[in-house]
């Protein structure tokens, strides 16, 4: 003689595990996506400022008439150029 069991819960149950695994996975997925981007946003923006950081440095060496000249100059030729 054998056992009858109903496994309609567990097969429910189951299949709503299986279908929150799958939303997880893609909000995963989502995070990822913007975790790259904001580094690559971050990127972007740390390299020119470690130019201007560099340039600053320099420029502090520099006699202060000389300076302002050179700073003068600098900011008038990155207005003039597009930076996009």
């Amino acid at each position: 003689m054998g056992t009858i069991s109903d496994v309609t819960d567990r097969i429910h149950t189951e299949e709503e595990l299986k279908e929150l695994n799958e939303t997880l996975a893609i909000e995963s997925q989502k995070l990822s996506v913007a975790g790259q981007l904001a580094a690559g946003i971050a990127h972007e923006v740390r390299n020119p400022l470690t130019s201007i950081n560099g340039f600053c440095s320099l420029s502090g060496m520099m006699p202060m008439k000389r300076r302002r000249t050179t700073l003068k100059s600098f900011f008038q030729r990155s207005s003039e150029s597009n930076w996009y």
